[in-house]
């Protein structure tokens, strides 16, 4: 069976189109004496890294690497890095999530080597898996076909109204990691193609006029036909507390790239059985 095809649960092939890392650090108060010494280690290995300062959030900064998209930002506890939706919502690939993990194996490596904190408090990683339905009721009638939450639609009844959104997360624990996921549907924000730039816009929000233009602007930009009403976000936040030294941020990010959807797609299978 292809990668592609193991994908597919029960009719629908949600794709991986955002991804992240957290790396929590001990606090060290060689970060800000130390932070200067690291961009220039930055700037001088990696000039498709840019810096822009930020103070907000107790940040002493922020990255965007032009060759592969990352985000990334440095603090005195912690390290965040992730890929955002792309503008064409093409998903990424296991190549990509490789190179990303790279990535943040070298930036951890750079920070370790300079700051040097006593310990790792947490590695966690991220993967945010989307489906596109052409409305509500079929995303809402997909979640509930998983069969991990059996929603009571009863209350709908009761209160006259309708479901136009299901949110539900639980947290798994294992002896070495545990395991977050979170299961959402709604609306998508539809995405308007500018030429130069893309404009986001919420359709709950537009008069009945606006919703005519914009499905009309729908149909002459093949961008955003890619774009459906409605969607479901399967969220999975894989992580590890109290890392020991030999659990390394890069084969962590691909193990969990690997395995946790995977294990997802084998609890759904099992439970049609």
């Amino acid at each position: 069976m292809s990668a592609r095809a193991y994908r597919l649960i029960n009719g629908a092939d949600p794709q991986l189109r955002r991804a992240a890392v957290e790396i929590r650090f001990s606090r060290s108060g060689n970060f800000y004496s130390r932070f200067g010494a690291m961009l220039d280690v930055l700037s001088e290995s990696r000039p498709d890294w840019f810096f822009n300062p930020d103070t907000k959030n107790g940040l002493a900064g922020s990255f965007v690497c032009v060759s592969s998209g990352l985000d990334a930002s440095i603090g005195d506890t912690r390290i965040t890095a992730s890929l955002s939706q792309k503008p064409d919502l093409a998903p990424y690939s296991a190549e990509d999530i490789s190179q990303f993990a790279s990535e943040c194996d070298y930036l951890a490596d750079v920070y370790c080597s300079n700051v040097k904190p006593s310990e790792r408090t947490r590695i966690g990683f991220r993967q945010f898996y989307e489906a596109d339905f052409e409305t509500e009721e079929l995303a809402n009638q997909w979640v509930m076909s998983l069969n991990i939450v059996a929603p009571n639609d009863s209350i709908a009844t009761t209160l006259e109204s309708e479901i136009t959104n299901l949110s539900f997360a639980m947290t798994l624990r294992a002896k070495q990691y545990g395991i977050r996921l979170a299961i959402e549907s709604g609306q998508k924000n539809a995405l308007i193609d500018r030429g130069d730039n893309v404009a986001t816009v919420r359709p709950h929000m537009l008069s009945e006029k606006q919703k005519e233009v914009l499905l009309q602007a729908e149909k002459r930009s093949a961008w955003i036909k890619r774009s459906r009403s409605s969607s479901v976000t399967i969220d999975l936040d894989s992580y590890v507390e109290q890392p020991d030294d030999d659990v390394l941020v890069g084969e962590f990010i691909k193990k969990a790239n690997r395995e946790t959807y995977n294990k997802l797609v084998e609890v759904v299978e099992a439970g049609k059985q």
